[in-house]
């Protein structure tokens, strides 16, 4: 079980670029999910879906580069 939900979502963005991943799952929380949807809008991810009380987000990359560096 997770204790702080926002910093899983950053370490799994953060090791989803790492594993050069096109998708990777969180789980969805209210304040998960409103930080995702601001990332989404802010062009810092390519997709979000929500399924059964996960979070799918497509990780964005440009040149095969990932959109997010030094987190």
């Amino acid at each position: 079980m997770v204790n702080d939900n926002v910093s899983d979502l950053i370490a799994r963005i953060k090791n989803g670029y790492i594993a050069r991943r096109v998708v990777i799952s969180v789980s969805e929380t209210k304040m998960v999910k409103a930080v995702c949807e601001v990332l989404l809008e802010t062009g810092y991810l390519a997709g979000l879906t929500s399924e059964d009380g996960e979070l799918s987000l497509t990780l964005k990359y440009v040149n095969e580069k990932p959109v997010i560096l030094g987190i």
